[in-house]
């Protein structure tokens, strides 16, 4: 049978058994702590900090100047590809639906609930604020958190979100992959860099698809496994002009979550680098390193910051690299940092004063602090869109589907038959035959639905509508058919099949206008139906 599922189940499912990486990784399970174990990955406090400065000297070596610097850089870069194996998700750079709503004026600024679709099902969660103050073109800034359940809506994202847009520019905060609202799939996954990036790639796709959003104005900046996020962004994407990564950059730590070190992006057999190399992939677009004295940021003046400064000076841009450290204080993005990182935004992006901004001090008292159910994307009034059986039905078709991710081991959301979505899918690729799996599943059904029509406020469609806000809206039209409650379980002839049943893939055939090419009836390869060779064309 082709059942439905959410859209993203099935691309996270083709992407785990296509990716090289698959395989020979070992993934601890969900009571612990996820890693990646493989020769090529460098997690977590890969070197002692001794290697780490060891090898700063060591990379210092490989290059000389601007032509030398650039040859390296190009091999980080592309290293970087090539071990996150960023050609695999590329081809999903489409048109990006998106989803907004309940906007909030605030004291010199906005806040609107905001989802984008980064790939097809997935959805990227956050909060849009904006300047109320008009202006002909606006900075935009990118602001990813750390590793926070619910890091999104706490105090420390609000006030630089909200302060940031007081100040002039247009912010997008949103939700790690796994985090927050976006928990359609586990976070600690072993593409989670691969995903978390490329939503990070859709969310500045789509602040500069914004007229009014100045392309030569675009900052990013987060904190812990949000700093890693920018310069790793950063490093594969020109289009960010000026970053402010927070107490993340290290010369020995690579990153304890997958979702920065969980692929091997630092190491191949005849090639090594670190985040100190990938952070200077920045150059030389401004930068300001933002270190403290109780994590692997300990070092920097000493360690990190030569380094880059010294890339910088190669490209004749040693003014455009800055480090401020603060040696007393936590592994955080407090009110120090924020100071911090306004003035540099406030100097490179060139920020409009609409708020009291002192040297050694800021406001941000006139921010109010607004409870995570007001900046919820999905309510009960907006929500997902319906995808999957949420009954008895779905269960038993997920428990005799066996349908659990092969990587994540999440329950998959199963559902009736979309012959609508198939149809559309059809016609839009030019398919000329489908395979019907898992049959056997329908087996002990007392009767079965296909999705023939969409209502959409009232109306009959036959469609799915482009607009993300109107697939939201869109609820299924079934056609019944009675079950044919007798085992189809290992049959390898369409003509043995019950008679209902195959009453009901012919039906199929007619609605999608395309040939089933292949039936299966059992988990098993050899208890396939062939009707049609697939490959003769």
């Amino acid at each position: 049978m082709i059942y439905q599922v959410q859209k993203l189940v099935l691309f996270i499912g083709i992407f785990t058994t296509n990716l090289s990486f698959a395989q020979g990784y070992k993934v601890e399970t969900d009571k612990g702590v996820k890693y990646i174990s493989d020769p090529m990955v460098c997690n977590g406090r890969y070197w002692t900090e001794a290697n780490g400065k060891q090898m700063m000297n060591e990379f210092s070596q490989l290059w000389t100047d601007a032509k030398s610097w650039k040859k390296r850089a190009k091999t980080i870069k592309n290293n970087i590809q090539n071990g996150m194996q960023w050609d695999k998700i590329s081809q999903y750079n489409s048109q990006i639906n998106v989803i907004k709503h309940s906007k909030k004026i605030m004291d010199g600024y906005s806040v609107e609930n905001i989802a984008l679709e980064s790939f097809p099902g997935f959805f990227v969660t956050g909060n849009l604020y904006r300047p109320l103050k008009k202006q002909k073109m606006y900075p935009a800034i990118l602001s990813p958190h750390g590793h926070l359940k619910d890091k999104r809506f706490t105090d420390y994202v609000q006030l630089r979100s909200a302060y940031l847009a007081s100040k002039g520019a247009i912010v997008f905060a949103y939700d790690m992959v796994g985090y927050g609202e976006s928990k359609q799939v586990r976070h600690k996954m072993p593409i989670s860099l691969l995903i978390q990036t490329w939503n990070s790639k859709r969310v500045l796709d789509y602040l500069l698809s914004l007229s009014e959003v100045d392309p030569q104005r675009i900052g990013m900046t987060g904190g812990s496994g949000g700093g890693t996020q920018t310069f790793i962004l950063t490093a594969l994407d020109q289009r960010i002009k000026v970053s402010v990564p927070v107490v993340q950059v290290s010369a020995h730590f690579f990153g304890g979550c997958v979702c920065e070190s969980g692929m091997p992006i630092h190491k191949t057999d005849n090639f090594q680098t670190n985040n100190v190399e990938i952070a200077a992939l920045a150059a030389p677009r401004p930068m300001l390193l933002i270190s403290n004295g109780d994590d692997w940021t300990r070092n920097t003046p000493e360690v990190e910051f030569p380094y880059i400064q010294k890339v910088y000076g190669a490209l004749g841009k040693s003014h455009h690299v800055e480090n401020i450290h603060l040696a007393e204080e936590k592994h955080d993005y407090g009110y120090s940092k924020r100071l911090a990182a306004y003035h540099f935004f406030s100097k490179h992006l060139n920020l409009e004063n609409t708020k009291p901004f002192k040297k050694d001090s800021i406001d941000e008292t006139f921010i109010k602090i607004l409870p995570f159910e007001k900046l919820k994307v999905f309510t009960p009034e907006n929500p997902r869109p319906p995808t999957e059986l949420k009954n008895e039905v779905g269960e038993k078709l997920g428990e005799r589907g066996k349908e659990f991710g092969t990587v994540t081991s999440r329950k998959r959301r199963c559902g009736w038959f979309d012959g609508v979505l198939v149809k559309q899918t059809i016609k839009i690729s030019g398919i000329n035959g489908i395979a019907l799996t898992k049959l056997d599943v329908l087996d002990e059904l007392e009767e079965i639905k296909i999705c023939i029509a969409y209502d959409l406020n009232g109306e009959k469609i036959d469609y799915l509508p482009a607009s993300a806000d109107q697939q939201y809206k869109v609820k299924p039209i079934y056609k019944t058919f009675e079950g044919w409650k007798t085992t189809t379980c290992g049959i390898k002839k369409f003509s043995e099949l019950p008679e209902k049943a195959q009453n009901y893939i012919n039906f199929i055939e007619s609605f999608i206008e395309t040939k089933v090419s292949t039936i299966s009836t059992s988990p098993e390869r050899k208890d396939t139906i062939l009707i049609e060779d697939p490959f003769k064309y």
